[in-house]
């Protein structure tokens, strides 16, 4: 009897239309679609079998990957100028100093000049008169410069810049100080200090300046 009936129930679903299958056989069955016929063709080649899940495109791949590249390169851009700047600010910090050292040493040379009753410019408006190198490690410390004055050295024991020769713990500095003295009216002078060095190839260069008085 139990053949008979799966017989039985073969033969209606073979004469049935698609709601009496569901009917029939209720369980487990997905939902049955009829397949689409592309447009302008006829025939059994004519449906499209193509599953209808969509995935990413080249173009829109192409685009997730611009979007990522940006959104890394940017904070590491933002950091390298601003360590730049960083360094270019501690550049300028010491180079201010230095000139404030070489201004400081002429000042007090022309006061121990009048002091011990000798010209108020001398050792100065003679040798910087064009350009001079100060050395203000030692007395007399002032040397004209023949053409282009040499570059300040760096002790790294005891952090101070001078003319002192290399060799030591005394390095070669990427700063270089250069002294100028005008005379202008009387009892007057111009005193120049330009400090120049380089920044990762690039001259960089600060001009400070002050005026000194015969006081006597």
């Amino acid at each position: 009897m139990k053949f008979i009936k799966i017989i039985k129930n073969k033969i209606l679903a073979a004469s049935c239309n698609l709601s009496c299958v569901r009917k029939l056989f209720p369980k487990n069955l997905p939902p049955i679609r009829p397949p689409r016929l592309l447009s302008g063709m006829s025939g059994a080649a004519a449906y499209n079998l193509q599953p209808s899940a969509k995935g990413f495109t080249l173009i829109e791949t192409l685009v997730a990957i611009s979007i990522l590249m940006v959104a890394v390169a940017s904070p590491l851009t933002i950091a390298q100028k601003g360590l730049a700047s960083a360094i270019y600010a501690k550049d300028q910090i010491i180079a201010s100093y230095l000139a404030q050292d070489a201004i400081e040493y002429i000042i007090n040379a022309s006061d121990k000049n009048v002091a011990d009753g000798k010209g108020w410019l001398l050792g100065i408006s003679d040798n910087c008169g064009t350009a001079c190198a100060v050395n203000t490690r030692i007395d007399s410390g002032i040397a004209s410069c023949a053409g282009t004055c040499d570059a300040l050295n760096y002790n790294e024991s005891t952090n101070i810049y001078s003319h002192d020769s290399t060799g030591g713990d005394n390095k070669a500095s990427p700063f270089t100080r250069t002294v100028k003295a005008t005379e202008g009216p009387t009892d007057e002078a111009l005193i120049t200090v330009t400090m120049s060095w380089k920044d990762k190839g690039a001259d960089r260069s600060l001009n400070f300046y002050t005026r000194i008085f015969n006081w006597r």
